[in-house]
Parts: C-alpha cells; structure tokens; sequence
C-alpha cells in the first residue's frame, strides 16, 4: 500500500498532467489516433478524497458548481464516444461500387455499348456479313450482363459490410442515459453527455458507469469489468488503493461496466474518448485499414491483365485496320479481343465465396468487418493473446474431469 504523504508532493505535477490530458481531450484529432494507444499513466487511484479535491477543482460533498460544470462541459466537450475516422457508408458503396477490378468491368461494359453502335452502323452501312465480328444485339447483351454483374454484387458486397461495420460501431450502446450527480449540493439527474471531469456521482445496482472513476464510499459495491479485462467474475469494490496498476486497483470503476449490486459515490476522471472504453472504440473505428493480400493481389492481377488486353487489342485493330480499310470493323475486333481477356465471372466468385466464409464465421461468433478480411484471417498462421484478453467469452466450461486418479474427456461418453 503507498504511503500518501509521498503523494502530497506531486499534486502539483498531477494536476499539470491531468490538465494536459484534457487539453489533450479537447483537442484530439482524427491524424492522432496514437493517443489512443498508449498506456494509461494516472495517480488519480493513489490519492486521498481531498488530494482529488485539489487536483480536479471540485468538492466530495458538495460536487461541482453549475456553473463551473457548464464551463469544463463547453471547454472539453460532451461525455460521449465520438465517431472518430472509420468507413463510412458512401465509401463503402464506392469500394464495392468502383474498386480496380470494378472499374475494369465497367470499362468493359462501356466497351460492349460502344461495340453495339459500332455494329449498328456496319449494319446499317450493308457489311455486315463482310466484317462484322458479332452482331450488335451480342454487345448489348453481354453489355447488360457485365453491368448487372457489378451493380448486384456491389450491393450485396455493400449489404454484407455495412451491416457488420454497424455491429462493429456499436460502442455508443454501453454509453447509460442519465448519471445521478451532485452539484452545489444537490443530487440531481443530469442526462449522461453532461457529466465533466470533477462530477461527483453516485451509481447503485443495476446501472451502468456512466465514465472512469475514482471510488470514494462503498457499500457491497460489484461491476463487471469482463469486457475490459476478461475477468469472468464480478469485481468487488472498495476505496483503498490496492494495485500499482489503474486498471487493476479496486478504487478504480470504468465507462460502460454493468454494476451488479451495490452503491458507490466516485469522483470523474476521464469522459468521452480519454475513458478506457473510449480508447478502444477510437482504435476500432479510428485506425487506418491496410490493404489486405487478396486487394493486392487482385490490383497486380488487372494491372497485368490490362497491359496485355489492350496491347494485344491495339495490335489487332492494327492488323484488321490495314487489311479491309475500315477503322469500325478494327474497333470491333479490338473490343472482341479485349473483351476476351476480361474475366467477368471472377468478381462473382470471390463475393460469394467470402461472404459464404463470412457467415460461416458469423456463425462462430467471429465478425469479419469487411468481405476481404476473411482471406486475410485464412492467410494468419499465429494468433498472439494474453490470457485474459479479447478472445475470452467470459464464459467458464468443463474440459476434463479427474476421477479416481484418471482424466476423462468431457466428450468421451464410453465411461
């Protein structure tokens, strides 16, 4: 247990820092996500109520002012997870819609309505039968097949991932309504976006946390805290200090944790996006996506595709340019060979076969957040975890049973 009047001395660094990490809360920006990555560096849970009264300006008693409360709510904002930078729907749309190998297919496409006019006018000039290739009725079709294609799987590849990323986005649910707080001595409920940083709180049973606090009086006082740590089971409160470790110390209650039972007056530490919950919610939604292998693989794949298309489309309109003289039955030609080199039914392929593996996963409890995240999670060969983290279901089942100096299977039914 730390000695606090050690403590007494460092009020004044603590309250340099805290205020830097909410001048910091104020002013964070989308470009400095790794603010979110670090590690949480507090002393909030080392020292005593009056200690905090000093550092964040407030009262255990009485709380904070209105009008105080109204300043800090206008200075850093209210106690809500923004939406920090992630994928938003018309980019979604635009991915499926217009990536490189949809783009090809749409030049394609393109490519097919202009060979059916081509060919109206060879038709309509009485050659037909000399030069033409295909009739026009052929390039419209095809025309219509290739764009069908793309339209209807970039919808359901726009489907499937707008409706994981809103599973995934979800953050915003564990955020309560309301917080009792008290303020200029009175307790009151205020809606849960106005709690700041100071509020004293008080939080029974039943409810949610309504932000990272610090625990002042308890009485029974469990959360549980398995979707921050894995800890299966109920976490008991009280206000001594009893880790060097924030997230282990039992004085410490953080945003979004169901309580069980009990009552518990805390002071506010962090709100908002500086909250533990909040941090994870801004890595998920905040950080830049790499392009995964298959999108690497598939852009190499057009490029070259592309390259020999059209090389060997402009060489054979060439040829059929200088043989008959007649620059609309060498575009024909040219489109016929560049169509040729276009495999239509391989975008086709790879939506349904990832969103067949997407849902297979699904079924398994595992989310992929995007279709083309499902060859990347089949190309991982090690999944590095510790022991408590976010693989846990927070669930505890038998393996093995030991009897009579024997371990049995929990599946072997032969005993």
């Amino acid at each position: 247990m730390p000695r606090y009047s050690k403590r007494k001395s460092s009020i004044t660094s603590l309250r340099s820092v805290r205020r830097a990490s909410m001048m910091a809360h104020s002013t964070i920006e989308l470009s400095q996500i790794s603010l979110l990555k670090e590690e949480t560096h507090t002393g909030d849970h080392f020292l005593t109520p009056a200690q905090l009264e000093n550092v964040y300006r407030t009262n255990v008693n009485t709380g904070l002012t209105e009008s105080f409360a109204a300043e800090l709510l206008e200075r850093y904002g209210p106690n809500e997870l923004k939406e920090l930078r992630g994928t938003s729907l018309f980019q979604i749309f635009r991915h499926n819609m217009f990536g490189w190998f949809q783009c090809v297919l749409w030049a394609a496409a393109i490519v097919n309505f202009v060979g059916y006019f081509c060919s109206q006018d060879i038709d309509s000039g009485g050659d037909s039968g000399e030069h033409g290739a295909h009739s026009a009725k052929e390039y419209l079709y095809l025309g219509c097949v290739i764009g069908g294609t793309i339209i209807g799987t970039g919808l359901f590849g726009f489907y499937q991932e707008a409706k994981n990323a809103a599973v995934m986005s979800g953050f915003e649910k564990l955020v309560p309504p309301n917080a009792v707080v008290i303020r200029d001595g009175l307790r009151k409920t205020v809606p849960n976006a106005d709690l700041v940083v100071g509020d004293i709180v008080e939080m029974s049973g039943g409810d949610i946390v309504p932000a990272d606090v610090r625990i002042l009086t308890c009485t029974n006082f469990n959360t549980d805290m398995s979707s921050l740590t894995g800890e299966s089971e109920p976490i008991k409160h009280r206000p001594e200090c009893t880790h060097s470790n924030p997230l282990e110390s039992k004085n410490m209650a953080y945003f979004g944790c169901p309580i069980n039972e009990g009552f518990a007056k805390a002071i506010v530490i962090a709100t908002g996006e500086m909250t533990q919950i909040g941090k994870i919610a801004g890595l998920v939604t905040g950080l830049k996506k790499e392009e995964t292998p298959i999108a690497k693989e598939i852009t190499h794949f057009i490029k070259l595709l592309c390259g020999v298309a059209f090389t060997f489309g402009i060489m054979f309109f060439l040829m059929v340019y200088l043989i008959q003289h007649s620059w609309l039955s060498a575009l024909q030609y040219m489109l016929g060979i560049i169509l040729a080199n276009v495999p239509e039914g391989l975008i086709v392929t790879l939506t349904v076969c990832m969103t067949l593996s997407a849902k297979s996963l699904k079924r398994k409890n595992c989310l992929a957040k995007t279709l083309q995240a499902v060859e990347t999670l089949g190309s991982t060969s090690c999944i590095c975890s510790d022991k408590t983290g976010t693989l846990t279901q927070n669930q505890m089942n038998v393996s093995h049973l030991f009897t009579n100096f024997k371990i049995i299977d929990k599946d072997d039914h032969s005993v």
